[in-house]
């Protein structure tokens, strides 16, 4: 006669696949967090690194310059490339093809179609203005743009 007992046997196998994947899955959640903290020290760095600049520039009495500058758009109905370069590139771009080649390398297109409110990430040059609280401002939408950047990365 045998012995029933309540002890249930589990697969070694299955658990040893349950161990895999929950080691997987915690190396992976490891991994963004790693690559989220070194994203935004390379951000600080950089941020530091262009207010001290600006603070240099800027305390040296250096005359103020054009600067290029970004900004997301939103695209209109019917428009292109064309009408934004028109509306956006300056002295600064040879030509609007320049400016569009550069549009379509930021916003890392692989052609020119354009759709009604697709977002889109701009380049324009505005002379640079700096006066009390403006670097602080500047510094402060640096590292709130590269912070969305992050949360858009890993959502």
């Amino acid at each position: 006669m045998k012995h029933k007992s309540n002890y249930h046997h589990r697969n070694p196998n299955n658990q040893t696949n349950h161990n895999h994947r929950r080691r997987s899955s915690v190396r992976r959640i490891r991994a963004k967090r790693l690559f989220m903290v070194i994203c935004m020290l390379i951000v600080i760095s950089c941020t530091l690194l262009l207010g001290s600049a600006f603070a240099s520039a800027h305390d040296s009495g250096e005359k103020d310059t054009n600067n290029k500058y970004y900004k997301c758009i939103e695209v209109a109905p019917g428009e292109t490339l064309w009408t934004i370069a028109d509306r956006y590139a300056s002295t600064e771009y040879d030509s609007y093809q320049e400016y569009i080649n550069e549009v379509i390398q930021i916003n890392q297109m692989d052609c020119s179609t354009l759709y009604a409110d697709q977002k889109l990430i701009i380049p324009y040059y505005a002379e640079a203005i700096l006066c009390r609280g403006t670097l602080r401002r500047y510094l402060y939408s640096i590292c709130a743009y590269a912070i969305a950047f992050c949360r858009i990365l890993y959502k």
